[in-house]
Formats: C-alpha cells, structure tokens, sequence
C-alpha cells in the first residue's frame, strides 16, 4: 500500500524514476480499487458514480508512475506513443467500418474491425513490455537508481495547480512562450475537473433520480468549458511559439475541427452515403491533424530566447512569477 500512497504524494512528478514494483503495486491497488468501486456502483445505483470520481483522481498520478517507469527502463517516457498511435490508427479504422457496415459491407466492415483490434493489443502488449523491463543500472539521465539505497527521499513535484492559476491569470497571452509541462498540466487539469463533475452528477442522480442534476452539472461543464475557450486558444499559440513555431498553425487544426462539425450538423439532417463518406474524410483528417498538433506539443522549449519571448525554462520559478503577476494587479 505504501507504493500507492507514495505515487498519490507524487502526482505531478513525472521527471524521476519508479522502480518496477513500484509500478505494478500502483497498478494492483489501482485495479483491486477500481473493480471495487465499479462493484459497489452497480450494487448500489446501477452507474458509474464512484468509480469515475476516482478514475478522475487517479488519472495524475497513474501517468506520472508510468512515465517514471519509462525512465528508469531507460526509456523516454514519449515511447508510450508507440503504444498510442495504434489506437489512433484502430479508432480510425472503427470508424470506416462503422460507414462500411452501413453500406451494407458488413464482411469488410468486420474484417476492418478485426484489424482495428489487433492493432489496439499490439499497442497494448508493446506498453506492457517496456513497463516490465528492469531498472537500468546506475544512474541515467533521469536520476539514480531507484533501488539504490543513496538516493534522496525528496518528493519534487510541479504545482499542476499553480500552472492552473497561471492559465486564467494569461486570459487573453497569445503573445508569449509556454513550456511542455505547463500545457500539458493545464489539459489534464481540464478533463479531471470535469470528471470529477460528471461523476458527482451521477452520483446524485444515482440518489434521487432527478434527471435535473445531471442536466445543471452539464450546463456547468458547459459554462466552464465556454470559458476556458479563449485561454487554452491562448495556452495552445504560446506552446507552439515555445517550440519556435507560429501560432497560426493552430488554426490549420481549428479550421478541420469546425468543417468536420459542421459536416455531421448537414448530415444528421440530410443522411446519405455520399454524406457518410465525407464525414469518414473528414474524420480520418482531423485525426490526422489532432495526432500532428499533440505530437508537436510535446516537442522540447526551443533554447534560449526567440521573437515571441524568454524560454520560459530560465525565467524566475512558476510561484514566483504569479506572486508578481498578482501583486501588479492590486
């Protein structure tokens, strides 16, 4: 249990090194919990109320350990895209079988589906492989050995929170520079927020069964996610100058993001299988440009100062700067 306890008070560190154990005593207690809870839901209320409460908890500091463990492998932590883009190829797949099943290709559609399948265990298995493997001995560019008696107890942790304020404190930047991290936090900061919501909604419902709950907590959700919409454009441009690359680019992916909506807008109210086709065009696209952008988030800060500013790296610590940033606007 302490392997647990110890990833919680770690949640945002995901610059170290875990130990194999340390990994899969996480994942066992995270599974025992998990089944337990997903149990205790359908007992007690036929939902998912607790359980996505705490799957939306857990999901910081169960990345953070796998990345860790990436790292004491010897491994970058973004090998895990390897086990990601499998996915991305099989959700694309899904959705041209889903149009050709439509059509009435059924035996293509399922042979698609079966492909789409094996890609998403292959993913799987090559993850598992790379967690399972043993420490790389000594220290590595990611710090020492875990399993090394010497190294230090320090818990570090970037304050995902602090990143949090900073998001809303730069409502209207599109001028500036923010690094991986910053970016990163914030988006997973979005989605646990969220669902922890979606899950209190549920969870009330599951009590009294007023449909009402759930409608006010996603109009909530709604309202919180019309206004984080003009900072994470923001977020999105500065993380793009931090590389070294124009903000506009972002727009390439906006600009497929709207097409696509309103192509399935005509489509529920004019279906067709010329109209179906488009949709999975259009669908295949926008992966395409989604894997593209994320991918290219994840790049490194371009070293020192560029046109849109100092590497945010060499500037003043995080706590710092808001504490400044807040004292200009007394």
């Amino acid at each position: 249990m302490k392997w647990f306890i110890k990833c919680f008070k770690q949640y945002s560190d995901f610059k170290g090194r875990a130990c194999r154990k340390e990994y899969w005593m996480f994942y066992l207690f995270n599974s025992i919990i998990t089944l337990a809870l997903f149990a205790l839901d359908f007992a007690l209320f036929e939902s998912v109320a607790f359980s996505s409460i705490y799957l939306s908890v857990v999901m910081f500091p169960g990345l953070a350990v796998a990345f860790r463990r990436f790292h004491d492998a010897g491994k970058s932590a973004w090998w895990s895209l390897v086990s990601i883009v499998p996915t991305v190829v099989a959700y694309i797949l899904f959705i041209i079988a889903i149009v050709l099943e439509g059509n009435g290709a059924n035996i293509l559609a399922g042979i698609i589906m079966i492909l789409a399948g094996i890609l998403v265990l292959a993913g799987v298995i090559w993850c598992i492989v790379l967690l399972a493997k043993k420490s790389e001995p000594g220290e590595n560019k990611w710090g020492l050995n875990p399993k090394d008696p010497a190294v230090p107890t320090d818990i570090v942790n970037i304050d995902c929170f602090m990143y949090f304020v900073k998001f809303w404190e730069h409502y209207f930047d599109f001028s500036g520079r923010a690094r991986r991290s910053e970016f990163w936090m914030v988006f997973g900061m979005y989605y646990v927020i969220s669902g922890i919501l979606m899950g209190i909604a549920n969870l009330i419902y599951a009590i009294t069964l007023n449909e009402y709950v759930v409608l006010a907590v996603s109009v909530i959700i709604l309202l919180f996610s019309l206004a984080a919409f003009i900072p994470f454009l923001a977020l999105c441009v500065r993380r793009l100058h931090d590389i070294g690359e124009s903000g506009w680019w972002f727009a390439v992916y906006l600009a497929f993001a709207v097409v696509f909506s309103f192509v399935i807008g005509v489509m529920s109210f004019n279906p067709s299988p010329t109209m179906g086709t488009i949709v999975v065009v259009l669908a295949i696209a926008l992966s395409i440009a989604s894997i593209i952008y994320y991918i290219t988030t994840l790049k490194d800060s371009q070293p020192g100062e560029n046109k849109w500013g100092p590497n945010p790296k060499e500037e003043k610590s995080l706590s710092q700067t808001i504490d400044e940033d807040t004292m200009k606007n007394i």
